[in-house]
């Protein structure tokens, strides 16, 4: 905004030839946002407020939804944990109960934040044997490295995309030892199995294979 100060005095001087006082003429110039401002007219985007409004409430709604839906996910990982190391605490290092032990015994600002915690120390757990890892596929192999490459923050933060490492990796452990029990049986076990026992070795000994 700028203004400009204009001495009508001198110009009806100047057309009268009377003099009678000088009157000074104050001018405003605006920038069109300034005006728009005072004349009560909107920006294009404002021109639409309740649009945005609506988009707006809409994102609210769907980022609440994700949340609880979240959260409702770690309540219930957090509720089965124990009982998922203990069904595969065969294939799970030793120290994976003391992980929920220490975990129960800490406070968390969420269950998603403890859910967190837990899935980023069973990777951590999972991974530090060589045996675990090179049981994996490829794609989870690479999942692993980058893992590693996080900070200690980001591992917490990132743990539930990573969870796949040790749910594949039981996977993986457990399709083996059964693929060598098979094996060792020359591919047969009880009678009302067999048939589901010829198409298992037919899958293990591909794994076997790719495994080489």
């Amino acid at each position: 905004m700028s203004e400009e100060t204009k001495d009508n005095g001198a110009d009806n001087n100047n057309n009268t030839g009377n003099n009678p006082g000088s009157e000074k003429v104050t001018y405003v110039t605006l920038t069109q946002e300034q005006f728009n401002q005072l004349v009560g007219k909107k920006n294009d985007d404002d021109n639409n407020g309740t649009l945005s409004e609506a988009k707006s409430a809409l994102r609210d709604e769907q980022n609440n939804q994700e949340s609880r839906a979240e959260m409702e996910q770690a309540i219930k990982f957090n509720l089965a944990a124990d009982d998922y190391i203990k069904q595969n605490k065969e294939i799970l290092p030793e120290e994976a109960q003391k992980i929920i032990e220490v975990v129960n015994a800490k406070k968390f600002s969420s269950e998603m934040e403890k859910a967190q915690e837990i899935k980023k120390a069973l990777i951590q757990s999972f991974i530090q044997f060589e045996e675990n890892v090179k049981n994996l596929p490829g794609s989870i192999k690479a999942q692993v490295d980058l893992f590693n490459q996080l900070t200690e923050r980001e591992k917490s933060r990132r743990a539930g995309d990573f969870w796949g490492i040790v749910e594949v990796g039981i996977e993986c452990k457990k399709l083996a030892r059964k693929a060598e029990i098979l094996q060792n049986n020359g591919g047969y076990g009880s009678e009302g199995n067999n048939a589901f026992e010829e198409r298992f070795l037919k899958m293990s000994e591909t794994f076997l294979k790719e495994k080489k």
